[in-house]
């Protein structure tokens, strides 16, 4: 079996002749990345040859709605981004996606719109932009000078606290912050310990940690 036979078998069961499926094959290799590989053996292909070929089929009929399952799976850093720029392409030519994975990282970057599932229930749907800003608590990055000891008592509290030694009296510590008082009440209490405040900056979420905190809730 070759990309060519492939094609032909898939463009069949898609009611498409083998003339309208040659006139097109070419042209669907080519934005896929397979032209000139189009006469190999498929068992010698690599899974990112495999995962392209299978965006070939599924585009070989010129569908405006193309549904895709994990299609970056198993392919290395290289293969997925040649793989998103391809969905990227078909996007802005017009065709609908529907993209179910697990790679959150691959959606963040390529989805305009995103729902979270979960045991078949729709948690929350609605741009990348809008999800992350339905997270009540948000992520603060922030640079301390002062004694260990001091910054950890003063912070521990803290939820999701994360503490990394710069220097020998300078941390960068990371916590999740549930509203500008619990923010103010933080800064004030450096302040009152002698710990000097370098730094105070917001991280924007990842959708990772979206999908884990609405998951979470809803586990529990």
């Amino acid at each position: 079996l070759t990309a060519n036979t492939a094609l032909e078998y898939y463009g069949a069961l898609s009611g498409l002749s083998i003339s309208e499926i040659r006139q097109h094959r070419p042209s669907l290799l080519e934005s896929v990345g397979l032209r000139g590989r189009e006469k190999d053996r498929v068992s010698g292909y690599s899974k990112g040859m495999l995962q392209r070929l299978g965006l070939a089929q599924a585009m070989i009929h010129k569908p405006q709605l193309i549904v895709l399952d994990e299609p970056t799976d198993g392919v290395d850093p290289v293969g997925r981004r040649e793989i998103r720029e391809i969905l990227q392409r078909l996007a802005a030519a017009g065709h609908s996606i529907f993209l179910n994975s697990h790679l959150l990282q691959e959606i963040e970057l390529v989805c305009d719109s995103v729902a979270i599932l979960n045991h078949g229930q729709c948690l929350l749907t609605g741009t990348v932009k809008e999800l992350k800003a339905a997270l009540k608590d948000s992520a603060v990055l922030l640079q301390l000078r002062g004694e260990e000891s001091a910054v950890r008592k003063a912070t521990e509290h803290l939820s999701g606290m994360t503490m990394r030694t710069v220097a020998a009296d300078a941390f960068e510590v990371e916590a999740r912050i549930s509203s500008q008082s619990e923010l103010d009440q933080l800064i004030d209490r450096l302040r009152a310990d002698k710990i000097s405040i370098w730094q105070v900056a917001r991280r924007e979420q990842t959708l990772e940690e979206v999908f884990m905190n609405i998951v979470g809730a809803d586990r529990r």
